[in-house]
């Protein structure tokens, strides 16, 4: 089996970026949403401060889940490395 570790290592770390980038997005979400409570709750419109909040938490998780696939990537390539640089020795 051939591992392509410098191309693994390389998507896994694009992968955490693009998740940083993601994060980056929600806390502009999350900052705006907060600039708009006090207006949306002189208006009463709660349900869509509601719905905002919802969907932050549900992008978060898939932040978390991206980055995570990143991360292992990495380790992969990385362990696969050091796997073929041991069987060298």
């Amino acid at each position: 089996m051939y591992i392509d570790y410098e191309q693994g290592h390389a998507l896994g770390c694009q992968i955490q970026n693009k998740a940083n980038t993601l994060k980056n997005l929600l806390l502009n979400v999350q900052q705006i949403q907060e600039k708009l409570q006090p207006i949306l709750k002189e208006s009463n419109d709660q349900n869509y401060l509601r719905a905002i909040d919802s969907s932050v938490k549900v992008m978060e998780k898939l932040t978390d889940t991206v980055n995570a696939t990143g991360e292992l990537l990495v380790n992969v390539s990385d362990a696969y490395m050091d796997a073929m640089e041991s069987n060298e020795r």
